[in-house]
């Protein structure tokens, strides 16, 4: 039997948030606090995400709000009372469930048991002011000060509010921003090899305990909305449908692959693209310098039941003799900077900063320049990333153009029209790439070029 101390759910909100201010990995945690205590009812473990993930998510904004009911001058508060700051704030501001007095008191509690009672009216009195004034929050003027706005609303470190402003301009900006702090649906795909009645039965099956739609871009494409744990879902250990973005599925989708086709995916793990690629082609070798990730990958294939999928564990920046021209298609889906899926990993825009995609920027034209020399004489080179940013995106793909024996192979006017209709405004600036960017698409950003060897 449980005790109240580990059903106390704040405290454990709490507990995350301190582990990410440590520099853990906010979702490796939240996981695994999940997995430990999933015997807890479903309300329970929303209640849990949902207030640790707001309180990261919104971190910038619920901070310059704390800001302003602090007196002048006043010293930042210690770590932990501003975490348990944060998540009063959240509540009070995001949370309608949650009764004002309700969320003050607890927060009050939360600071004493954690032995700050000389500070529990503090913690009080702030979040008893704000709570008063809510409707008197000021956030910066959108006209005057754009990007300070941007940066509070939507809790965008203000460098990126900077750089997309700069490659994208202000309505893609606020998109992005707005996409970000909506409620994501997950995304999964139905094998190929199923038929409408097949999957009209496994969706019949799990529509009661999870909302799910088609997705306009492809017929097996699903989205569900608040599915909880999925690997529960009927079908999911079976291997009828796995998760993946639609984004990924495009970019397979454009090497227009058939059973005659061989595949090397050079980046794979955990997988999505090279177990959509095995259904399409004849073989699929997968690699990935991650044991841990290749493991995950295995499980994949496992419960897809990918029989022609081959692993093998290699440094993608390490040129392997053996692979030497031996493919038809070459995937590479490099190392990114991730900012496509802020939206479902909120902590990436605090993690990432321009050095580093500097750093990655080098690293993806590294495996590129590799990576090519595995495709046969006129096959084909698919270049991707997870990431809304010109240096990894457009400038390599012109890199890549410029300076390795490929030709960049147009995409079809079909494919394109079927992610951005006609907003010609987003057109691709190459017309062998698409961009797909978080609330312009219904996906994850997104970034592919595709090639031919000369």
């Amino acid at each position: 039997m449980a005790t109240n101390k580990e059903n106390d759910t704040r405290k454990l909100v709490l507990t995350l948030l301190s582990e990410f201010d440590k520099g853990h990995d906010f979702y490796e945690c939240q996981k695994g606090l999940l997995d430990k205590y999933d015997y807890f009812e479903r309300e329970k473990k929303a209640f849990i995400k949902r207030l640790s993930k707001g309180c990261v998510e919104r971190q910038l904004e619920l901070d310059y709000i704390i800001g302003q009911f602090l007196k002048k001058n006043a010293k930042r508060p210690k770590a932990l009372i501003m975490n348990i700051l944060r998540m009063g704030v959240y509540q009070l501001l995001f949370m309608d469930s949650v009764p004002d007095s309700a969320c003050v008191n607890e927060c009050v509690k939360l600071a004493r048991n954690h032995g700050f009672n000389d500070l529990s009216g503090f913690v009080n009195g702030v979040l008893r002011n704000i709570a008063r004034n809510k409707d008197k929050i000021q956030y910066p003027d959108r006209d005057k000060a754009f990007l300070d706005y941007v940066s509070v609303k939507y809790s965008l470190p203000m460098w990126l509010c900077e750089k997309w402003l700069s490659d994208y301009g202000k309505e893609v900006l606020l998109k992005m921003g707005e996409s970000f702090l909506k409620e994501n649906p997950v995304t999964v795909r139905f094998k190929r090899s199923l038929t409408d009645r097949e999957i009209a039965q496994t969706i019949e099956s799990i529509k009661e305990d999870v909302g799910i739609a088609k997705h306009a871009y492809d017929p097996y494409v699903y989205t569900l909305v608040n599915p909880g744990n999925i690997s529960r879902l009927k079908g999911f250990g079976e291997g009828l449908f796995t998760v993946q973005d639609v984004s990924g599925i495009l970019s397979v989708n454009a090497l227009k692959l058939d059973k005659s086709k061989k595949v090397l995916d050079v980046c794979a793990a955990p997988g999505s693209k090279a177990l959509y690629a095995s259904e399409l082609c004849e073989k699929v070798t997968a690699c990935d310098i991650s044991e841990a990730r290749l493991m995950m990958l295995s499980e994949n294939i496992e419960r897809m039941k990918a029989s022609n999928i081959e692993i093998k564990q290699m440094d993608a920046t390490c040129f392997n003799e053996d692979f030497a021209e031996k493919y038809d298609c070459v995937i590479a889906d490099v190392p990114c900077s991730g900012l496509g899926v802020i939206g479902k990993k909120c902590d990436i825009k605090y993690n990432v900063t321009p050095d580093l995609i500097k750093e990655l920027s080098e690293l993806q034209r590294k495996i590129a320049s590799v990576a090519f020399k595995y495709v046969k004489k006129g096959g084909l080179f698919l270049y991707s990333t997870c990431t809304v940013n010109k240096e990894e995106n457009e400038n390599n793909a012109r890199w890549i153009a410029e300076n390795l024996p490929l030709s960049p192979v147009k995409l079809n006017e079909e494919d394109y029209k079927a992610v951005y209709g006609d907003l010609h405004d987003n057109k691709p600036v190459m017309d062998n790439t698409l961009t797909l960017i978080p609330g312009v698409t219904s996906s994850d950003g997104f970034f592919f070029a595709l090639f031919r060897r000369s």
